[in-house]
């Protein structure tokens, strides 16, 4: 499709060149002695400069496969624009945009938008962190009232030094991001996480040096003007895949200039917009996510199919035309509106959409926050994890029983999947759960063989949890009977690791701890498909050490029989 705009004068002022560009207009800036040209697109200025003779045509092409065949005339300049057959940007990254304002995000301008058609504020950042001020601001005050007139810009300087630290974010997160003394953010339920936070979305926010070493996100997702997630959409079969994007994140990790950007950066997701192959053992196309990494990190595929403990809640709104209208414009894309393919894209529910709908609907988005983030201390170094799809799901699985009034139950897991990483989780997210009804949970980490107890032992350090360990049958007796639920002073959450021949007739559990307040014991029991006898002593022990515990099977070869 050929669209000819006639003859454009060639202009040295780029107040003007931006002005028309806002309009809808493309333009080119020339030199004084009209021997260079700089083309210019989207407000942003290309490192691109050509020698012009006299009758010469020229081909450029951007990142976003628009084509513009410019003449050299007398001072003019004829302008005609190809559109290319496919645009990543028509078809994926503004419908996926768009989405994400039905969601409740609103669309935020980095440089304002002032046309005859309409108009939008700047939006001022903070170019350390691309913290939106005004959301941060306005947040800060309202979530802590009692709080000194400069508490929001003392905060603000806190967390541009934290997220300088070469820690992953770890204290960002830790103590900034979950902090319900001073907050920043409402993480106190899925309601007031919905309710009393304030959600935003931009595109193309420059990470780094914006005249020069940056990177910058198709998509970038703020909560209070905190940019806690961003997505990279790609083309139909790009190239290799998402090993692509792995190996351009791996340069990233280790770049200190990126640091605070991805310090941050709690959910990446990366999206060809394809559906996944289902005879890749590994997939390589679709949509993906992950958190980040020292020198990389793990990609993960989500599913939905065959899950009924966590709907997502798809509570999608129109977006009206004139906000639609300031998004095309103030990325100078008006004519998208008018294309069949945007059109299309808008209404259909693809890949990025759905993958958008799984992380960032605002209860997934709040359970992810608080409960689906770990720091991994590898004897080798750091990592950061996040919750794989499978984890979320037996996690509100669990849940779900517990509300009906169960106690027993088994989560079958393929191998390799994380049973011990889904317990860790687990004991953040029951704490919380019997908290709020008065009860102190008590966890347990059971297994069969030596050398488990070992691994074991070491994930759950690892993770950060105080490990107790047992030798002998009189210490899991004393445990178990003692008055105090927790082992260690410092108040750490912890599990007790123990080998099931460790229950002895000794094993009586106290339905109170040591200050009358109600206890809950919750076994995890791994490699639950071995041949634990019923009639041999260990299982019949560990039952008997406390009828009303919780206990949860794992297995990843389930023995299923009539």
């Amino acid at each position: 499709m050929i669209m000819n705009y006639g003859y454009i004068k060639v202009s040295s002022d780029k107040q003007t060149v931006e002005n028309n560009i806002r309009d809808g207009l493309f333009e080119v800036m020339m030199n004084a002695d009209a021997t260079c040209l700089m083309f210019c697109y989207k407000i942003r200025w290309l490192s691109m400069l050509l020698t012009v003779s006299h009758n010469v045509k020229l081909l450029i092409s951007s990142k976003y496969q628009y084509f513009l065949l410019l003449l050299h005339k007398q001072g003019y300049f004829r302008k005609e624009f190809y559109m290319a057959s496919f645009s990543e940007d028509s078809r994926v990254k503004f419908p996926t945009i768009m989405h994400l304002m039905g969601m409740g995000y609103k669309y935020v301008s980095q440089k304002g938008l002032c046309s005859k058609y309409v108009n939008a504020p700047k939006t001022d950042y903070d170019s350390r962190t691309n913290i939106l001020l005004p959301y941060f601001k306005e947040a800060y005050r309202r979530l802590n009232p009692d709080a000194a007139e400069d508490g929001a810009e003392k905060m603000l300087a806190r967390i541009q030094t934290v997220l300088s630290n070469d820690d992953l974010g770890r204290q960002f997160y830790k103590e900034v991001l979950l902090n319900t003394e001073e907050r920043i953010i409402d993480l106190s339920s899925p309601f007031n996480f919905a309710h009393n936070n304030t959600f935003q979305v931009a595109t193309e926010m420059a990470c780094g040096d914006k005249d020069g070493d940056n990177y910058r996100p198709d998509i970038t997702l703020f909560v209070n003007g905190l940019p806690l997630a961003f997505i990279e959409v790609k083309k139909v079969n790009n190239h290799k895949g998402i090993q692509a994007e792995t190996e351009r994140m791996k340069v990233r990790f280790q770049n200190p200039a990126f640091r605070r950007y991805l310090n941050i950066t709690q959910i990446m997701v990366f999206s060809n917009d394809m559906e996944y192959d289902c005879n890749e053992v590994t997939p390589t196309i679709g949509a993906f996510y992950a958190t980040i990494g020292k020198k990389d990190t793990k990609y993960n595929c989500f599913r939905e199919d065959g899950q009924d403990s966590f709907p997502v809640a798809r509570n999608i709104v129109p977006v009206s035309e004139s906000d639609e209208e300031i998004l095309l414009r103030d990325n100078n894309v008006p004519q998208y509106k008018n294309s069949s393919e945007y059109q299309t894209n808008c209404r259909a529910n693809t890949p990025t959409k759905r993958i958008c709908d799984s992380l960032f609907s605002f209860e997934r988005f709040w359970f992810l926050l608080k409960y689906g983030i770990a720091y991994v201390d590898y004897n080798n170094g750091l990592q950061k994890h996040i919750m794989r799809y499978p984890q979320i799901f037996a996690t509100k699985a669990i849940e779900k029983f517990l509300d009906s009034g169960k106690r027993k139950g088994i989560i079958w897991h393929t191998q390799g999947s994380g049973k011990t990483a889904l317990s860790f989780y687990n004991v953040k997210y029951l704490t919380d759960y019997y908290s709020k009804q008065g009860i102190v949970p008590q966890f347990f980490f059971i297994v069969d063989r030596l050398d488990l107890m070992i691994q074991a032992q070491r994930e759950f350090s690892y993770r950060g949890l105080k490990v107790n360990s047992v030798q002998t049958k009189d210490d899991f007796a004393k445990i178990i009977g003692s008055g105090l639920t927790t082992q260690n002073r410092e108040g750490k959450p912890e599990i007790t690791v123990v080998n099931i021949q460790k229950f002895s007739n000794d094993s009586k559990a106290l339905a109170k701890n040591a200050y009358n307040v109600p206890v809950q014991r919750i076994y995890f029991i791994d490699e639950a498909h071995r041949n634990y006898s019923p009639d041999g002593c260990f299982l019949k022990n560990l039952i008997q050490s406390d009828v009303n515990a919780v206990k949860i099977a794992l297995t990843g070869t389930p023995i299923i029989s009539k």
